[in-house]
This record gives structure tokens, C-alpha cells and sequence, in this order.
């Protein structure tokens, strides 16, 4: 089902959201749902701030392939800095990857998430889309809201289990070595 659904995203690549926009069945603005301070996601790995020490992506990635137990973090892989994110005094770095493979026919995309001092706390992996915006403590997807839009973080991170455009994404928190 999720490579059914993967091939049918990659041939259509409007979302539900967007489609039930175009036709006029949406009811409300999805932009409500932003409230209070938003910072708009990069759109490339190099839309970062200059207040703090961001590893550069191979940093990133070798982070990754030390402390993450799954996920493919070497050659082909692709980081995407998203932002960081406030849960009271406590800061997550939010990072975006994408692994193409099998000839670059298909990819592996993850949602990653770091602590303050850059180590890794774990993933949401197979999110097609990186988030659209981070409103202090959440990221938002220009989704409906009534099928998933938004990831919200408190002070222990990242929720266990979310629903993102009418899927369900456990969140993956396991350590190499940890097996």
C-alpha cells in the first residue's frame, strides 16, 4: 500500500488538500490554523540562520550514521535544514532527508529531529513533504487540517504517533548499537 500510495504521489504530486481546494469543497483557510509567531521552512539546505552553529550536511549526515540505528545516511542522501523548533526553554533542530536509491527510481524520505546540542533523538520516517512552516513548537503541512496538518512538539519532543494527510507516522527514536 505505501508503494502504491508513493508511485500515485509521484504521478500526481497535488495533495488531497489541494485537490478539495481546487474544487471548492475545502471549508475554511488552512492558513488559520498558523497562529502566533511562524518561521517559513527553507526551501534549499542552505537557508540557514546566522545565530547559530548549524553542522554542515555531511556533518549531518555523520551524525546520523553514528547515532541512528535505521535509515540510510551516506552516499545519495540529501539534507534539508528545516529549522529549529521552542518547547518552553528547550530547542529541536528539525532536519529533512532524502534517499534516492534503485537507480534513482525511488527514495526514502525522513523527518529528523535533533537536540539542542545536535544529537540525534529520532525520525518520522516515509513523510513525502517536509513541513511548510514551524509556529513555535509545531510544524505544519499545507494539508487539511481534518485528515493531519501538523506535528506538535512538548518539552520530550516529538510525539510517538501522528496523522499527516490521513496517515499514521510512528516516530522512531531507537539508537545505533540499541538493536
Amino acid at each position: 500500500m505505501r508503494n502504491s500510495a508513493k508511485i500515485w504521489r509521484t504521478l500526481f504530486p497535488l495533495r488531497t488538500a489541494v485537490w478539495l481546494s481546487i474544487a471548492g469543497l475545502c471549508l475554511g483557510s488552512i492558513s488559520a490554523s498558523y497562529a502566533g509567531q511562524c518561521v517559513p521552512v527553507p526551501q534549499s539546505a542552505s537557508g540557514k540562520a546566522a545565530s547559530i552553529s548549524i553542522p554542515t550536511n555531511a556533518q549531518i549526515l555523520d551524525i546520523l550514521a553514528k547515532e541512528a540505528s535505521s535509515g540510510e545516511y551516506g552516499k545519495g542522501v540529501q539534507v534539508q535544514y528545516l529549522g529549529e523548533v521552542h518547547v518552553g526553554t528547550k530547542k529541536f533542530y528539525v532536519v529533512y532527508t532524502t534517499y534516492s536509491w534503485d537507480h534513482g527510481v525511488r527514495e526514502t524520505d525522513s523527518l529528523v529531529f535533533f537536540s539542542e546540542n545536535w544529537r540525534y533523538i529520532g525520525n518520522y520516517g516515509e513523510v513525502y513533504d517536509p513541513p511548510e512552516r514551524i509556529c513555535g513548537n509545531v510544524l505544519y503541512w499545507p494539508y487539511d487540517p481534518k485528515i493531519g496538518n501538523r506535528i506538535e512538539l512538548n518539552k520530550n519532543g516529538p510525539p510517538a504517533k501522528v496523522i499527516l494527510d490521513g496517515e499514521v507516522y510512528g516516530f522512531d527514536n531507537s539508537k545505533a548499537g540499541s538493536n
